[in-house]
């Protein structure tokens, strides 16, 4: 994880983001966490951190064993990432007339 925490850091933008965000106060593997997150799904560090804090938040209340955290906020958050992409994807794709052979779908009737 350090080689894409790295990585991450060095990304214009990203170190005020880190320093501005309150990415710091987090526990170091949550922090460590939200910077593979951001950097494996390409968005901003600030984004990954806002949900990575409030999906910790929920699981902490009903967690009995915390060193199992890390992985369930990631996942849950990958998850909820993922599907705002395709809700994004889908609703770019719908708003955009298709076309076959260089002629939209309105162009045919």
């Amino acid at each position: 994880m350090a080689s894409s925490a790295s990585g991450i850091d060095s990304h214009r933008g990203n170190e005020q983001a880190l320093s501005g965000n309150g990415v710091d106060s987090i526990p170091p593997v949550h922090r460590d966490a939200v910077l593979t997150l951001a950097g494996d799904m390409r968005i901003s560090v600030d984004r990954v951190h806002k949900l990575y804090c409030i999906v910790l938040e929920r699981l902490s209340k009903e967690a009995r064993i915390r060193d199992y955290l890390p992985i369930l906020v990631t996942k849950k958050v990958r998850n909820l990432m993922r599907k705002h992409l395709e809700i994004k994807d889908r609703s770019a794709a719908s708003s955009r007339p298709e076309t076959i052979r260089g002629l939209t779908l309105d162009e045919q009737s």
